[in-house]
């Protein structure tokens, strides 16, 4: 994966970058917890998940979705649909199947990427 980043300076020195001077900074910016954890994705972050190192995202809570297992390019999620999920017909909702498709997607591929 090839990332290509260009920065637009009216001071070629950087003696009064707006960026270095501004509180979104790249020192400030990537400097926080928040930030930090973040930069973990891969493996690492979703065995956080796992073992409770990680906050739970908020829609696991509301969804019932959580991990239970994790490997490279394998996570295994299990999840109990509650009765706000059902449809009309009395039968769970296709985006709630959907939103457990997509998060072992999601994950599935976040598990192979490099940290950072």
């Amino acid at each position: 994966m090839v990332v290509a980043v260009t920065v637009i300076e009216r001071d070629p020195t950087y003696a009064r970058a707006s960026s270095a001077l501004s509180a979104a900074s790249i020192r400030q910016q990537f400097s926080t917890p928040l930030s930090i954890r973040m930069s973990l994705f891969g493996i690492e972050f979703l065995r956080g998940l796992l073992d409770g190192a990680m906050p739970a995202p908020p829609f696991a809570e509301t969804s019932s979705v959580e991990p239970i297992g994790v490997e490279e390019g394998r996570i295994v999620f299990k999840g109990e649909p509650s009765r706000c999920f059902y449809n009309p017909m009395g039968t769970v909702h296709g985006g709630w199947t959907a939103l457990l498709l997509d998060t072992a997607m999601g994950c599935a591929v976040h598990s192979v990427l490099p940290a950072g």
